[in-house]
């Protein structure tokens, strides 16, 4: 499994999206890897920080806390 984190530079929220990932994969036993890429601030993506698991987004078609 594969999971990417999309943010831009500099993003304090990173931390805050990863860590709970490694958690929970930990809990359960599940190995996968975990990489952060920096986009530009110009790229469209749905937020920063976005987490993509196996390419697909974790809160696609979902409100964010952000989003309000």
């Amino acid at each position: 499994m594969k999971i990417e984190v999309l943010c831009i530079a500099g993003c304090l929220h990173v931390a805050l999206a990863v860590e709970p990932f490694r958690a929970a994969l930990a809990l359960v036993g599940v190995e996968a890897t975990i990489e952060t890429t920096e986009m530009a601030d110009g790229v469209a993506f749905a937020g920063s920080p976005t987490v993509l698991v196996s390419g697909r987004d974790v809160c696609d078609g979902h409100e964010t806390a952000c989003s309000s």
